[in-house]
């Protein structure tokens, strides 16, 4: 079987399971609805972790059910995604550019540990990349590692999120 069909089958048993009714412009599903689909799924392959399942980064990447029924997921909180009748994704302009080589500034072997975002980024502060792409100094950093959250109202299809 392959992976495509897989992923159809495995999402269509989630909404079959939790009797989501995919012509709604609107459904709720929390990532316990998901794990627990696990306990009656009969096939070989049983990966039914909701952060990977969820991850759609483009319209592309929806699995073949939610392409049929035009449905896209939105994670609305943690743990809670919102199967939606809307377009969510939208084309990005492609700008091509020369890269930046990055010298180190400084004599840390710690700015060489690592590829994360959080690693690059700290490369890019003290460096002074971002000083030059922001045009000021920063003075303070870092201060933004880690996962944070934002809070804002939402309207899909008059539905307040």
């Amino acid at each position: 079987m392959s992976n495509e069909k897989k992923c159809y089958c495995i999402w269509s048993h989630i909404i079959n399971t939790n009797n989501i009714d995919l012509t709604k412009s609107f459904s709720t599903l929390t990532s316990q609805d998901i794990k627990k689909c696990k306990q009656t799924w009969k096939w070989k392959q049983n990966q039914f972790e909701p952060r990977l399942l969820c991850k759609m980064d483009n319209s592309k990447s929806r699995p073949q059910i939610f392409m049929d029924n035009n449905i896209c997921i939105l994670s609305i909180k943690n743990g809670t995604y919102a199967l939606i009748k809307e377009n969510i994704y939208i084309p990005l302009i492609k700008y091509h550019s020369v890269g930046n080589i990055i010298h180190n500034q400084h004599d840390s072997l710690i700015l060489d540990i690592g590829e994360s975002e959080t690693n690059l980024l700290d490369k890019l502060k003290y460096n002074k990349i971002l000083d030059d792409i922001i045009g000021e100094k920063i003075k303070y950093g870092p201060l933004l590692g880690g996962r944070h959250r934002c809070h804002f109202n939402t309207i899909i299809n008059s539905q307040h999120i």
